[in-house]
């Protein structure tokens, strides 16, 4: 099989799912627009990041915003607060989630 075919059968796939439900092209046009409009401004966040001055305004290449950031003692404590708060919700959701699927199982509620 030559390299023309071979691309033409993987790139076939997507029209015969399409021809096959139409629904396809449907969630996959909204995958894109969500894509977009969630990967542009992340993007535009990160580029703004490494320069000297706001967008719109030439500036130069800089890692002192980083720099400044992380050297900041305030930073530490915010990052473990952030991680007891993520870990007590953690275990707090799975303690109430292993509680209801216990309750489910042996009530035999749902069971015919």
């Amino acid at each position: 099989m030559n390299d023309t075919a071979a691309l033409t059968r993987i790139f076939d796939w997507p029209v015969r799912a399409v021809r096959r439900d139409p629904r396809v092209a449907v969630v996959a046009a909204v995958g894109v627009v969500i894509a977009y409009l969630s990967l542009s401004p992340t993007l535009m966040l990160f580029y703004g990041s490494f320069l000297s001055k706001p967008l719109g305004v030439p500036g130069d290449f800089t890692l002192s915003h980083y720099i400044h950031a992380y050297s900041d003692p305030l930073t530490y404590r915010l990052l473990m607060n952030s991680f007891i708060f993520a870990a007590g919700s953690s275990l707090l959701a799975t303690i109430l989630a292993a509680t209801v699927a216990w309750i489910t199982v042996r009530t035999h509620r749902y069971h015919p």
